[in-house]
């Protein structure tokens, strides 16, 4: 038997096709192999598929193929950060779970995987995921198969910025974790791209178009989390704080999380978690709508543990964080009194409307929730070293994989 002949076999005996609607042609696309290495290789597959679990094997994997893999911001989410969205998010059984950049599925299988622990093993969650990549795909629906999930990941691959045929999807959570900063996406999208509610993202960094489509595909009281560069919650031009300002002022916009650095798999690159809410007001929500104001969390300084050689946020600091966002909100599910919420100087901060405006929007959870003795200056004699330090370091990993990847192509000339 041949790797691919062991490939398709175990495709089609863990049921993949029929779970995600991928089917046979062109699959696998296997390159050429020695005899010797095409033989071990079907060994390997098959002996994989005789395991009685391998979703523990699967994660592992992926883990290694994206610090391997991963360019400029593409890579698949680590558990650590889908465990944490899916908790901000907390969808229920029965829901529709989006992701608009699904690449290995993670966010699908960390949804299903806290809906049945909270049920007992009952999520009838309806899991939909797509992804420009075809191979990221091809991944996600072995994912699915492995956690026993069924899934949509569509007929093909997908640029989730052009806005779909049909009608939204009406999710009621959508999640994604899309390249950060990419300059070249308005090419990819054609005259009849999505309407942009809340202003035209700027053509040279789609960070908004991307925000702004999660907001799109929400249902009438849906929830969004979306994991953005910093750079997305201070930008200072006028198409940055127009759009930032409408998120606002429409009470989409609930909540910012600044997470710590050197937390993902292959670059320095700081990040935020952008919390949108369709509808504060329904009684999915909680017990306290917080019209008018936005939650500031600053996990930035936050203890960060090595997990299979890589930087993570603790299961502590993780619950840390839920549960901060579940008490301001007034969610009687949650953990904690839903009237218990203080703000904490330098960790959290319910900022109003008024004083975001007064800020100019600049949407960074460290200026918001700053204490005393945080020592940082607010403006005009803001003191921004580490912020453009950040900034500075994301750049030269940027620059650092883009050399390597043209090494690279310059190899295979």
């Amino acid at each position: 038997m041949t790797a691919e002949d062991a490939l398709r076999e175990a495709w089609d005996a863990a049921g993949v096709a029929d779970r995600v609607g991928l089917h046979g042609r062109g699959l696998f696309g296997m390159p050429q192999l020695s005899e010797e290495a095409d033989r071990r290789l079907a060994e390997l597959v098959q002996a994989v598929h005789r395991a009685p679990t391998s979703d523990d094997l699967f994660d592992a994997c992926l883990g290694r193929y994206s610090r391997r893999l991963g360019e400029g911001g593409n890579y698949f989410t680590s558990t650590h950060l889908a465990r944490l969205m899916v908790s901000l998010a907390s969808p229920q059984p029965g829901e529709r779970i989006l992701d608009l950049a699904c690449g290995s599925g993670g966010l699908l299988v960390e949804s299903a995987r806290q809906v049945r622990s909270r049920t007992g093993g009952e999520d009838e969650l309806v899991l939909m995921g797509r992804d420009i990549n075809n191979e990221a795909r091809q991944i996600a629906a072995m994912n699915l198969a492995a956690h026993g999930l069924r899934g949509d990941l569509g007929q093909g691959p997908a640029d989730s910025l052009r806005r779909p045929g049909g009608p939204p999807s009406a999710s009621d959570v959508v999640l994604v974790n899309p390249p950060f900063n990419v300059s070249n996406w308005e090419g990819s999208v054609p005259e009849a791209g999505p309407r942009w509610r809340f202003g035209e993202p700027p053509r040279d960094n789609a960070n908004f178009a991307w925000l702004q489509r999660a907001e799109e595909e929400l249902s009438r009281t849906g929830r969004a989390v979306v994991l953005l560069a910093d750079s997305a919650a201070t930008g200072a031009r006028p198409v940055e704080q127009a759009i930032r300002k409408g998120l606002v002022d429409t009470d989409v916009l609930a909540a910012l999380v600044a997470l710590p650095k050197e937390i993902f798999l292959h670059a320095r690159t700081s990040a935020c978690l952008w919390i949108l809410s369709a509808d504060r007001k329904h009684p999915g929500w909680g017990r306290h709508p917080r019209s008018g104001q936005v939650l500031f969390i600053d996990a930035s300084p936050t203890e960060k543990s090595a997990i299979r050689g890589y930087r993570a946020l603790p299961e502590e600091n993780i619950r840390r964080i839920t549960t901060t966002f579940s008490i301001w909100r007034g969610d009687d599910a949650g953990p904690g009194h839903p009237d218990a919420y203080e703000d904490v100087a330098g960790w959290c901060r319910s900022v109003s409307r008024a004083d975001m405006e007064a800020g100019g929007y600049d949407l960074r959870p460290s200026r918001h929730v700053a204490g005393p003795d945080t020592g940082v200056v607010e403006p005009g004699g803001v003191d921004r070293t580490d912020e453009l330090t950040r900034e500075l370091y994301s750049l030269f990993d940027d620059a650092h994989h883009l050399e390597q990847r043209l090494r690279t192509l310059l190899d295979e000339a």
